[in-house]
């Protein structure tokens, strides 16, 4: 029996969240990311589109598969499906005839996917003295198959590797990588920090990216590495004096006691980030060729940035 309890009713409610105002916030964001603008200003959009172009002019700005490119982003929804929805929405709104899938999935083909990231690095632009997380997930080629293939040991198709940099203040992508299963965290490290470089005050990371040249490039950047070494890592130098200066505070304080002290708590955030991102946009890539697998993602990451900024907290 429990005799030291405290009485449910004196418990302290701690979570000061407005949930009206979230509650709210979670049904317009994605109204905030499938913006129906491109049916108000269609002609504008393809008068602009068409200035000077050479051949048939469009008949469909780019803007309306941006549209449809959220909604599979979200829904992960299939071009065939999309399809039908074009049908009911040129039915309804009397704009343009329907089209077929191998269209639809030609001019999604041709989003420029830059712009979107640009977006995202913008919001960052004038942040200073960052406190970056680094960390990798993996998004699955397609689930189809899946039994089958583990029952008759087929070659598996592997995963799509997503290496994210976020601001551990604001929740955003500062930067991302994209590559396969057989690349290490560590190898995309700098890939990641670059960009930011000149406004970081400090990384957080676990222990993959634990390489004696990581210390030594934070180190060399005046930029904090608050990375746990591996167990058996040494105090001794042999090439990285900063390494060797973090193992040999730990083994003198202990690493929960030095986790405390460098709250290193904050890393769990990119997980939150994670577990966030694919429960909203989904974890499964339905794409085939390399190029447009990493055209999914980034259209998933983009889509799950756009709604957060319309989340309240």
């Amino acid at each position: 029996m429990i005799e030291n309890y405290t009485p449910i009713g004196k418990i302290e409610n701690r979570d000061k969240r407005i949930w009206s105002k979230y509650n709210e916030s979670l049904v317009k964001r994605a109204v905030m990311l499938i913006d129906t603008d491109v049916f108000e200003k269609w002609e504008k959009y393809l008068e602009l589109e068409n200035n000077g172009k050479i051949g048939r002019p469009y008949e469909y700005p780019i803007e309306f598969f941006e549209f449809l490119m959220k909604i599979r982003a979200l829904w992960d929804v299939p071009f065939r499906v999309l399809e039908s929805f074009v049908r009911i929405l040129s039915k309804i709104t009397g704009k343009f005839r329907p089209l077929t899938y191998v269209a639809i999935f030609k001019r999604i083909r041709k989003i420029d996917v830059k712009r979107m990231m640009d977006e995202i690095s913008r919001s960052n632009m004038n942040k200073e003295n960052m406190y970056i997380i680094i960390d990798s997930t993996g998004f699955k080629i397609t689930d189809r198959g899946e039994w089958i293939n583990n029952k008759y040991n087929k070659k598996r198709k592997g995963w799509i590797k997503v290496h994210l940099a976020i601001d551990a203040n604001s929740f955003n992508v500062v930067s991302l990588s994209i590559t396969d299963e057989k690349i290490h965290d560590s190898q995309e490290f700098k890939k990641l920090i670059d960009p930011v470089l000149e406004k970081t005050k400090a990384v957080y990371g676990d222990k993959g990216y634990d390489s004696k040249e990581i210390y030594n490039y934070l180190s060399e950047k005046g930029i904090e590495a608050i990375i746990p070494p591996k167990k058996n890592a040494t105090t001794r130098s042999r090439g990285s004096p900063a390494r060797a200066r973090l193992v040999r505070e730990i083994k003198r304080i202990g690493e929960e006691e030095w986790k405390k002290a460098v709250n290193y708590g904050k890393r769990w955030l990119i997980e939150i980030f994670f577990s966030g991102l694919k429960r909203v946009v989904g974890e499964i890539v339905r794409a085939k060729k390399d190029e447009y697998k990493i055209q999914e993602v980034i259209f998933k990451i983009y889509s799950y940035f756009v709604m957060r900024n319309y989340t309240e907290v």
